[in-house]
This record gives C-alpha cells, sequence and structure tokens, in this order.
C-alpha cells in the first residue's frame, strides 16, 4: 500500500489515502493487479502529471462507462460506485 501511495503522489502529485481495498483483482502474464479506492488528503490540491500521464478527467460512474474502458475497469467502477452509495 506504500508503493500505492507513493506511485499517485509521483504521478499525479496528489496525497492519498486508501479508504478501501476493492475485491476484484485482475491478474495477467506474471502481475496481479490490486484495486483500491482512495481519497485525496487535501481536496484542494492541484494535480501535476509527471511524464508517465498525459491528460486526466473527472468522471460520473455513467459518463466513464462511457469512455474506452481498459480490460475490467468497468467492473471495478461498478464495485467503487456501490461502496460510495
Amino acid at each position: 500500500t506504500d508503493t500505492l501511495i507513493r506511485e499517485v503522489k509521483e504521478e499525479t502529485g496528489l496525497d492519498v489515502k486508501i479508504a478501501k481495498h476493492l475485491a476484484y483483482t485482475i491478474e495477467m502474464y506474471d502481475l496481479k493487479i490490486l484495486s483500491y479506492l482512495v481519497t485525496p488528503v487535501n481536496p484542494d490540491q492541484a494535480i501535476s502529471l509527471n511524464y508517465e500521464a498525459s491528460d486526466f478527467g473527472w468522471f460520473t460512474y455513467d459518463e466513464a462507462l462511457q469512455l474506452d474502458l481498459y480490460g475490467d475497469t468497468e467492473k471495478v467502477l461498478t464495485e467503487a460506485t456501490e461502496l460510495l452509495r
């Protein structure tokens, strides 16, 4: 989990805390991708992307489902949305 917090900071400039480990896990090749719901420590903190990201956006659940999502991202979004309701 420390790696997650560090990577979010490096890639977005945001300080975050882990709100919940989501049950959904993706396993492919020799990788295991875990999904977490994070919240910003300071909601007013500005995002500053590093070279690993080209853009970002904030979307409602319905707007996110209209995007070209990678793999099983829709399942992860659904689980996170259900936790927030």
